[in-house]
């Protein structure tokens, strides 16, 4: 996997019509800066900012580069707030379209996912407006932590961050926990 990988990142080559002959076609870096700008449009990190009396906090500046189309907040699955970037809403969109509204367990995250969404962009000072009913649903307000999840970020209460970050700490207990999703599976890390 990482002799391919390392092929695909310095040297293309190609085969002609009968599969016969091998030709080098020429170096390319495309596969490094290809994974590099993936690797950067991931929100990543933990900042703690204030919720000001308007509901408005000031998101860090890297998150910031990332939010120039805007954004969707809604709740989160764990007492916390989701920010997607418009692509991945939609695409959360689209999957839930997928499932069957037949199944009521759908029909419940829908309701959670989309109505509860508000579409919200970084104003002239880097602040987003975090709604009130989406505010009262996870009390946050005053201190708030801005977690970043790949995809997305996440708002957290200072206190519900804290009891999940000492759920995160305890190493033993997350290597088990963890175990069955095969992070490491099919060489993912190879």
């Amino acid at each position: 996997m990482a002799l391919c990988l390392a092929m695909r990142l310095f040297v293309g080559y190609t085969v002609d019509l009968s599969g016969a002959e091998w030709q080098i076609v020429g170096r390319r870096n495309s596969g490094v800066s290809s994974l590099k700008e993936e690797v950067e449009r991931m929100f990543l990190g933990e900042y703690k900012h204030s919720i000001d009396d308007k509901g408005r906090v000031t998101v860090p500046a890297r998150y910031r580069e990332l939010l120039e189309e805007g954004a969707y907040i809604t709740q989160g699955f764990d007492r916390n707030l989701m920010v997607l970037q418009p692509d991945t809403f939609l695409g959360l969109s689209e999957k839930l379209d997928e499932m069957s509204i037949t199944n009521a367990q759908v029909r419940q995250l829908r309701r959670m996912l989309l109505s509860r969404a508000e579409r919200i962009a970084p104003d002239g000072s880097g602040r987003i407006l975090v709604p009130n009913f989406l505010r009262q649903i996870v009390d946050i307000g005053g201190d708030v932590y801005l977690i970043g999840s790949g995809a997305f970020f996440e708002l957290w209460s200072a206190e519900t961050w804290q009891q999940q970050r000492k759920e995160l700490e305890s190493t033993h207990e997350d290597a088990n926990y963890f175990a069955g999703l095969e992070l490491f599976a099919n060489g993912a890390m190879d």
